[in-house]
């Protein structure tokens, strides 16, 4: 995370500090109000896709952010709905490096 931090992309969580407290890191990250899973979830509930405009936004944004990571020669390697944080305006942020490694 502190490589990527260096590099500021707007499809990357931000780490705003980090904290040690009682032995253990605590990480202080941006609000984002909701997760790509909660999203797929709410459209399935009720019987619809998301549109088409959407679905293609939210994939151009994943495909951007990933480059980045990419061109920092690291790999997510836990890449899931519920690790793509969304805002209202269905912007993304890709989070939980905990299982990134460089190559």
């Amino acid at each position: 995370m502190k490589k990527l931090r260096t590099y500021p992309n707007r499809f990357i969580v931000k780490i705003v500090d980090v904290i040690m407290h009682n032995n253990c890191y605590l990480m202080l990250m941006e609000f984002m109000p909701a997760t790509l899973e909660k999203l797929i979830n709410r459209a399935k509930q009720s019987n619809q896709a998301l549109p088409k405009s959407d679905r293609h936004k939210i994939l151009l944004q994943l495909l951007y952010g990933l480059d980045h990571i990419h061109q920092h020669q690291m790999v997510h390697r836990d890449l899931k709905p519920e690790n793509i944080l969304i805002d209202e305006e269905l912007n993304i942020k890709i989070a939980d490096y905990g299982l990134a490694r460089n190559v």
